[in-house]
């Protein structure tokens, strides 16, 4: 019963350590948890081995048993490895053959669905635009060299298809957060405004309704996603951290999100000559608040003066745009070789940046005419595959662009960023087939380095796999050769003497057949008539077997003799 026990507590134990919340993640696990799993499960069945006499056991007898204890050690190792080689490749594999079958027997709108549930669960990481820290922070980069991927990110289903060419042409902004507050040359979350949620009454243009997926944050960054302009989610509950991010419950295991939404977009176009912006002692502060950091305030008023020339808000914000795309141009390279504030040597050193170098520019500018403003973070272009109605966002579009807040219609789209730069929507040709393998491919080799997978990790896990299956196969053929030594010395220290040879060959002639299972005594026991010589044979037989008594030539002689002379 105690055996019993310590073999479950070992394997309860065992199970604890390597558990994971996340059941594909079995490369994830630390190599000194499956490490320590691996000893408590050898030194459990150690213990739990009937064939042990009792369970004290000093450091002799483990030095005696370590070959057993070895072999449960690297047996251990070699099935864990095996299947962490399998857990590592299998489920793209079994992906696939189960698409194959759906594209075989399901149907269209069926193959489309499941197609999108694989992507999200498989998705790779996502862009940079995820990236804050835990005091919901983004700072600026002073340098850049971003190489996007190409793997898709964000899908989403219009209710109505007859609207994508209609957001195509207006183009699509993906929305996932919105950072209000900017000092020191980082963006900050701007904090929850004690108010009721605004109205705005003249936020005009198409309402869309659609469903969106994607796949869940490892970091656990998973903010509510949806087009610019949301008015509505289906997803509960929101975890509101602050003014532009909702945060999404939980989601188990890496089945990603899924969920409806309702949008009404506005940009900057849309305005009408009358719009304004709101009184600025009704908004808070860090809506309006410009760096002081060298000069960069009065430098910066100076850039909206030379820019705007009317007292209408819309073309006001139209020519602040309009002079960003032409003063600055788009890079993805910034060297910055003074390494000074980012802002800075985005307007009036390098003068070249990535969007979200225009986007600050053109929130600070705004800012500077009295007008708040904020940086928004997601995605924009988007491609529409019209045979599964559906749009597909890749790393590749994911952007970052103004948002302008303006009396009762809301944060309206101000896109500072080069038109030529942003990523258009497009609707893609028939022959193209949204989940082609090449489109998820990164469009550059140097993309794989931004896979969490060691590239060593298969060459490391196959090595383990050939050492531990040769280490368990030389303690294997050790332990059977021990066992055949110990046994054939058992035999010829007793059963292979020429004394026993004589005893055997005295029971047949008797009648009695020597079984190789019989002992002395219950040979004895079957003889018709026990010899007056058998107590002497057996006393000496067993002394010699299994206590301490020495073998004597002269007993053994003597017994052979009476064997043989005294016949049944």
């Amino acid at each position: 019963m105690i055996r019993l026990l310590i073999f479950f507590l070992s394997i309860g134990i065992a199970f604890f350590l390597m558990r994971s919340s996340d059941p594909n993640a079995v490369a994830s696990i630390p190599w000194w948890k499956i490490f320590l799993a691996m000893v408590i499960l050898s030194i459990g069945l150690a213990l739990s081995n009937p064939r042990n006499r009792g369970l004290s056991w000093n450091f002799r007898s483990m030095w005696r048993s370590r070959n057993d204890f070895f072999l449960i050690f690297f047996g251990f190792l070699l099935l864990h490895a095996i299947f962490l080689l399998f857990f590592l490749h299998a489920p793209p594999v079994l992906s696939d053959v189960s698409s194959r079958l759906g594209d075989a027997f399901g149907s269209e709108e069926k193959k489309a669905s499941q197609k999108i549930e694989n992507s999200v669960r498989t998705g790779a990481n996502r862009s940079g635009n995820w990236l804050w820290n835990e005091r919901t922070i983004r700072p600026l980069p002073r340098k850049t060299d971003l190489k996007p991927g190409n793997q898709p990110e964000v899908f989403l289903q219009l209710d109505d298809p007859t609207q994508a060419q209609q957001l195509l042409k207006k183009g699509a902004y993906i929305s996932a957060f919105a950072l209000g507050s900017y000092d020191h040359a980082s963006w900050m979350l701007t904090p929850k405004i004690s108010m009721e949620s605004p109205s705005f009454p003249k936020r005009s243009g198409a309402t869309y309704r659609y469903e969106i997926f994607h796949a869940a944050d490892a970091n656990g960054q998973n903010p509510v996603i949806g087009l610019q302009g949301l008015i509505d989610v289906s997803i509960s509950p929101l975890d509101r951290r602050g003014d532009g991010i909702a945060m999404l419950p939980p989601v188990k295991g890496s089945s990603g999100y899924r969920y409806f939404g309702q949008s009404r977009p506005v940009n900057i176009d849309d305005l009408s000559p009358l719009d304004k912006s709101p009184d600025p002692t009704l908004v808070p502060s860090a809506w309006l608040a410009i760096p002081k950091e060298n000069n960069l305030e009065a430098r910066l008023r100076g850039l909206a003066a030379e820019a705007t020339s009317s007292r209408n808000l819309r073309e006001s914000l139209t020519q602040v745009r309009e002079f960003l795309r032409h003063e600055c141009t788009y890079s993805l390279q910034m060297s910055n070789d003074a390494n000074i504030d980012p802002l800075e040597n985005f307007l009036f050193h390098e003068k070249r940046g990535h969007c979200e170098l225009f986007a600050t520019a053109g929130a600070l500018v705004a800012r500077s005419l009295g007008i708040p403003s904020r940086v928004a973070y997601g995605w924009t272009g988007g491609s529409y595959f019209e045979s599964a109605n559906l749009m597909i966002f890749r790393a590749r579009e994911a952007h970052a662009w103004t948002e302008v807040l303006i009396q009762d219609v809301g944060w309206v789209i101000m896109d500072c960023t080069p038109a030529s730069s942003i990523g258009t929507g497009r609707r893609a040709p028939r022959e193209e087939q949204p989940f082609a393998e090449s489109s998820i491919l990164p469009d550059d080799p140097s993309e794989e380095a931004l896979s969490t997978r060691p590239p060593y990790l298969n060459h490391a896990i196959i090595g383990v796999i050939v050492c531990s299956a040769v280490i368990v196969w030389i303690l294997s053929s050790a332990r059977k050769s021990s066992s055949s030594a110990n046994s054939s010395r058992k035999n010829r220290s007793s059963f292979s003497r020429k004394y026993f040879q004589a005893f055997s060959k005295y029971c047949e002639q008797a009648g009695v057949r020597v079984m190789p299972a019989d002992t002395i005594r219950k040979l004895i026991s079957r003889l018709p008539r026990k010899p007056s010589w058998a107590e002497s044979l057996q006393r000496y037989h067993y002394g010699i077997r299994y206590g301490k008594k020495a073998t004597d030539p002269t007993t053994e002689e003597a017994l052979q003799t009476a064997c043989e002379k005294n016949t049944p």
